[in-house]
């Protein structure tokens, strides 16, 4: 689940690939689809699955979050590594291709492994050389790697004219982040393009947040435009000189291994629609979660050496290994087990001769934790015409009970009052209960948001309990209640058929939201 909703831009390098939705066709559908129905739609609490157990969604949250994958940060081997087998699983489950490069969807992104931690010094007129703390003084925004000494030139951007850009220099922007983008958009710079770096100040208030990633992530160039800048956020003693006038060049460097892309995973479930509705079959359901993470802390300075042991009947230990992985097995590791859960048994129900009346897409994205760069992404290239996508089915967080959600098995739905959907599966008898914490305005802070905001019913099933790892290295396997997660997939399951076979009609209720089709974020 993403703290915040920050922007970032993009330029899509991949041209669209659509899928028909009419390859099955609806003649297929027969009477064995019918009674497939009737066993599919049991009374309330009955369990649709038994196939879904606590045991299969334990091996697929162990699979994405174990330190091996290094917290799946986006672009990382590791995370390019996880998607490959993701891929793998919806093969396994029957399911198609939508399009890409097989199961993977390239987004355009790429990350890369720093060398080491990224390093500052800054230089004064009369020569004085001070290094940056990485993590004190500056963090790392974002750009590919750099090294090298740069001019710095301070421009206050409410009033001075715009300038053309230097591939030799450190750009320092004061100003509002609005004023600062409008100064670059009529410089012909829009984001920073063409100078070698941006310094940007941080808020007064500004204090040193997670210390710095070990993963970065740029934008590769498109077509053979300008280059993206190396961004820094400067704050402590490096933002005091360069405000102060005091710093004439900056010294940095960035290093990094070789870089890997970054990668949805997408598969396609043909619809097949009913006897009385084959129009069914020509509308689709998203059904999402990230498979990103935060990726891997850079290494704290190790602490002293410890004092010799005061006898051998007393020897000394070694300090335990820090842990320095971002695992996010709840954040969202578990969102991803009960998309290939629901894959492998709509899958399943498909090859037994009862396909889903709509059409299913089943979506693994990258770089949620980034501002949604995966679904927003897919949404500019999508499988299908976003027209004919009903909802978007997304899973965040699911991997332990909520008390305020009725406790194990439970789930809730954000933005419950924004649409049918809840009451519907409700009326069902289906344990999912409102989100009992709009203030933390979860409807607004995961990947269903990139679709309603292209005019898309879309929401978030969850069970997050506020519980205090999240975001945090102690987000282990170990932490989350598979016997939980079991129930609450199998209510997701049955939730998605009611949907999947047209029995309900996402909507959103009159006026909630106020949404913009065909706008993006």
């Amino acid at each position: 689940m993403a703290l915040s909703r920050s922007r970032w831009s993009y330029s899509p390098l991949l041209g669209m690939s659509e899928v028909s939705f009419l390859e099955e066709g609806g003649g297929r559908v027969a009477a064995a689809l019918a009674l497939a129905l009737l066993v599919l739609l049991p009374a309330a609490g009955a369990q649709l699955s038994p196939d879904v157990t606590a045991a299969d969604l334990r091996a697929h949250v162990e699979r994405l979050a174990s330190d091996a994958d290094a917290g799946r940060a986006t672009g990382s081997p590791e995370s390019a590594a996880a998607a490959r087998e993701l891929g793998e699983l919806f093969a396994a489950a029957g399911l198609r291709p939508a399009g890409y490069q097989g199961f993977l969807q390239d987004i355009g992104w790429t990350g890369y492994d720093f060398v080491g931690a990224p390093e500052v010094a800054w230089i004064a007129a009369d020569g004085t050389r001070t290094a940056g703390a990485f993590g004190g003084d500056f963090e790392y925004l974002g750009g590919p790697p750099r090294t090298g000494e740069l001019e710095v030139v301070v421009v206050h951007a409410d009033s001075e004219g715009p300038r053309p850009p230097r591939a030799d220099a450190a750009l320092v922007l004061v100003g509002g982040r609005r004023v600062a983008q409008k100064w670059l958009s009529d410089s012909g710079a829009p984001g920073g393009a063409g100078w070698g770096v941006l310094l940007i100040p941080s808020q007064a208030a500004y204090g040193p947040s997670r210390f710095g990633e070990s993963r970065g992530l740029y934008r590769r160039a498109d077509g053979g435009g300008a280059s993206e800048p190396l961004r820094l956020l400067v704050h402590g003693r490096l933002r005091d000189a360069l405000l102060g006038g005091q710093v004439e060049h900056v010294a940095v460097a960035v290093g990094a291994r070789e870089p890997a892309s970054a990668l949805n995973v997408v598969a396609l479930l043909p619809g097949a629609g009913t006897p009385e509705r084959p129009e069914l079959a020509q509308e689709a359901v998203v059904i999402t979660a990230h498979y990103d993470h935060l990726g891997v802390l850079l290494a704290p300075e190790p602490p002293p050496a410890a004092a010799p042991p005061a006898s051998p009947e007393a020897p000394g230990e070694a300090p335990p290994e820090p842990d320095l992985v971002f695992n996010g097995a709840d954040d969202d590791a578990s969102g991803c087990a009960a998309v290939l859960e629901l894959a492998a048994a709509f899958g399943a129900q498909a090859a037994a001769g009862a396909p889903p009346a709509r059409t299913l897409i089943f979506l693994l994205v990258t770089g949620e934790e980034l501002g949604l760069l995966g679904t927003e992404y897919w949404l500019d290239h999508p499988a299908v015409p976003l027209e004919r996508i009903v909802l978007n089915l997304n899973f965040e967080m699911i991997g332990r009970p909520d008390e305020l959600a009725g406790g194990e098995g439970r789930l809730w739905l954000t933005g419950d009052e924004r649409s049918n959907l809840g009451a519907a599966w409700r009326a069902t008898g289906l344990p999912i209960a409102p989100d009992a914490r709009p203030e933390q305005h979860f409807f607004e802070r995961s990947d269903n948001m990139a679709f309603v905001q292209r005019g898309i019913v879309g929401q978030t099933l969850s069970s997050y309990d506020l519980h205090p790892q999240y975001h945090t290295v102690e987000d282990e396997v170990g932490t989350l209640d598979f016997e939980h997660m079991e129930a609450a997939v199998r209510t997701a399951l049955r939730a998605a058929q009611l949907v999947a076979d047209g029995t309900i009609m996402p909507a959103w209720v009159e006026g909630k939201p106020e949404s913009r089709t065909g706008e993006g974020r």
